[in-house]
């Protein structure tokens, strides 16, 4: 079959071509030999696999043999890659543009549905239906021959409650192995922070400030009122860090919505379907206009910080345990921003979440739900939703890292004890004590289900029983959400995205990705 590999990199990024391995990303320099080095093996498949146990880099890679193609993806899928086999065709494509693989622009149905319903597609799947992604942790193996199609996962993030507690000397030794490691690399290169009121950007503050990089540069976005923004300031005076407010009004959102860079964040954040928060590409956008980016800087945000348990939720349901498919049902209202999802569309997600389950019985201790349904949300939202926002820094040419998506860091917070995840209660305690020379300490708030759990959704659960879920419902609520992104909004634009969006639980992802949809439909990309 003939094979056509469309590697067109990204704003920041560039591929490297070493003999037939081509290779992107963010990796190390003892990582990159590795990887290199085992590519050009006469069998490289097994040695890449094995390699792969030692790398903590962020990158994706291309190999050719003469009998097949390997497509690897890193543990986060931080750089996707996309593949399209034509058989009828004789022609296997390869691209990090999901559009530049197909040929038929046809909308993949239900890749389309998932993403309409929680932002990105999840599995394999694309938006068009000829394409499909390279999953995270995965090697995808295509013979050229006929064009079979092999996946394996080398890695798969799964949350297994430890049972019992880490120390804090155990937090320390983490921490000072994955910041020691980027104070010591990015050590001539000024990084930026995005900083909020959260435990998670303060803890990459706090480590970068204890391990002494001296060109650490703070920002925040909002209101001058927002939380978010005033303890922002405070954190970045105390630990003597430059900071930078961007003032988000109602009417820079409505400019920036009727503008082309609007609809160059859209795009560039899409990939093969799954979006993020566009709006940060807008504040980058006033930051880089005003030269108030360092140059030759990366970002180092603190989302996707939820791995340390931030997002376990205590759900009465759970008491007694539940079986694998209740389980994936809940799994799939929690991660749906449709308040009413169709019977068709409960059976057809509950049933792949199901699926992915890591427990193979049939009934759910308390834990093992809270684990499965934590593993979901990590899959499908984390590691594409949350750690694709690092196109926002691509997109203006800036480069990134995410200390806090690191593997080694993952898998220590993965295997946390449920006391020690639940409300980041441990990483709350380690940074309480490594900032405390600094005069700051974070106060943890009572956990909640979201500023618009004011209803309970009822959905029928197999043959006729039905449990209660709590919704995060907006329609009928008086009360206006709280947050950065809804305070830079004018209330005439709030009110209309609440009387477009009825019956949705989350207004703006619901606009950005019917944004999307239609700039790509009317780009000719995407045919529906």
């Amino acid at each position: 079959m003939q094979i056509n590999v469309l590697l067109k990199g990204y704003k920041s990024y560039s591929w490297k071509r070493v003999g037939r391995t081509s290779l992107i990303g963010n990796l190390k320099i003892e990582d990159e030999n590795r990887l290199i080095t085992a590519a050009e093996k006469a069998d490289p498949e097994p040695c890449i696999l094995n390699s792969l146990t030692s790398v903590d880099s962020f990158f994706a890679m291309v190999i050719e043999t003469e009998d097949k193609v390997l497509l690897v993806s890193d543990h986060l899928s931080s750089f996707p890659l996309f593949y399209s086999v034509q058989t009828d065709r004789g022609d296997i494509v390869i691209s990090d543009e999901a559009e530049a693989c197909s040929i038929s622009k046809l909308a993949n149905k239900v890749g389309m549905a998932d993403y309409r319903v929680a932002s990105v597609t999840m599995g394999s799947d694309t938006l068009w239906s000829d394409v499909m992604e390279v999953e995270s942790g995965s090697i995808v193996r295509i013979n050229k021959a006929d064009g079979e199609v092999k996946c394996s996962r080398y890695w798969i993030p799964i949350r297994s409650f430890a049972q019992h507690s880490s120390t804090l000397s155990e937090v320390d030794y983490l921490a000072e192995s994955v910041f020691g490691d980027i104070v010591r690399r990015y050590a001539n290169k000024p990084i930026v922070v995005p900083i909020t009121s959260g435990i998670d950007s303060r803890t990459i503050a706090v480590m970068l400030k204890r391990g002494g990089h001296e060109k650490v540069h703070t920002f925040s976005i909002g209101k001058r009122t927002d939380e978010d923004v005033k303890v922002g300031f405070e954190v970045a005076k105390a630990l003597g860090l430059p900071w930078t407010y961007v003032d988000l009004t109602g009417e820079m959102w409505e400019s920036y919505y009727k503008s082309d860079a609007y609809k160059e964040a859209l795009l560039y954040a899409i990939g093969g379907g799954r979006l993020n928060h566009v709006l940060m590409a807008h504040a980058i956008k006033i930051l880089d206009e005003a030269s108030l980016i360092p140059e030759e800087a990366i970002f180092m945000p603190g989302h996707a910080g939820s791995i340390m348990g931030g997002e376990l939720k205590r759900i009465p349901f759970y008491e007694k345990g539940l079986n694998r498919h209740d389980v994936a049902v809940i799994a799939c209202a929690a991660e749906s921003r449709i308040a009413t999802l169709s019977k068709k569309e409960v059976v057809r997600i509950s049933r792949a979440y199901e699926q992915r389950m890591s427990q193979g019985k049939e009934h759910l201790s308390q834990n093992e739900c809270f684990a499965e349904i934590d593993t979901i949300h990590t899959q499908d939202y984390i590691f594409k939703f949350i750690v694709n926002d690092v196109r926002n820094y691509e997109l203006f040419g800036y480069r990134w890292h995410l200390p806090l998506m690191e593997k080694r860091w993952c898998e220590f917070w993965l295997n946390a004890s449920f006391n020690d995840a639940y409300g980041k209660a441990l990483i709350t305690s380690y940074v309480n004590q490594e900032s405390k020379p600094f005069g700051l300490h974070f106060n943890r708030k009572p956990m909640k289900h979201g500023f618009l759990a004011k209803a309970l959704w009822l959905h029928p659960v197999a043959k006729g029983h039905a449990r209660v879920l709590k919704r995060r419902i907006a329609i009928g609520s008086s009360e206006r959400p709280v947050g950065g992104y809804f305070d830079a909004m004018s209330d005439v634009e709030y009110k209309r995205m609440i009387r477009r969006w009825q019956g949705v639980t989350d207004v703006m992802d619901a606009n950005f990705v019917e944004e999307s949809i239609q700039e790509l439909k009317t780009r000719s990309l995407l045919v529906l």
